[in-house]
């Protein structure tokens, strides 16, 4: 750690990054389960302020990204779409429409020509593009990990 580097809580930013990225065990509806956190590469603005996102459907997963420590996560007016939402969809993609579907959906969809599975040539091409880290929309949460301001 360099001497000009700066310190909360005993750690520097790398040292937050690391430790909330971390593969651990949680439980979700009292299932035990694992997460590996992901970051956006990117910093925006200063990128002082270490915030996440998670979405409603995808719990317990969340998403990381450094913005700029002068925005308030709190404030009424936050713009979550354009600070954390669209980055992370950006780099990390996002869920197709309508969402995830059964094998059996799909294939009736990809029968009709649906729109919705064009993109994919198979279930297997369409499920994994249902996977974390991608986003899914439905609604969430977020807040700021640390904030080195």
């Amino acid at each position: 750690m360099s001497k000009k580097e700066k310190v909360v809580d005993g750690m520097t930013m790398g040292q937050w990054i690391a430790k909330e990225t971390k593969k651990r065990k949680t439980s979700w509806w009292g299932e035990p389960c694992f997460i590996t956190p992901v970051i956006h590469p990117e910093i925006f603005g200063d990128g002082l302020q270490l915030a996440y996102l998670g979405t409603i459907d995808q719990r317990p997963n969340y998403w990381l990204i450094r913005i700029d420590s002068s925005i308030n996560l709190e404030a009424d007016d936050f713009d979550y779409e354009s600070n954390l939402l669209q980055p992370l969809e950006d780099y990390f993609g996002r869920f197709p429409e309508p969402g995830y579907i059964d094998a059996a959906e799909f294939k009736k969809l990809k029968k009709n020509d649906s729109m919705a599975v064009q993109d994919y040539e198979n279930y297997k091409d369409y499920s994994m593009a249902c996977k974390y880290p991608a986003l899914y929309w439905g609604g969430g949460h977020w807040g700021s990990v640390v904030n080195f301001k």
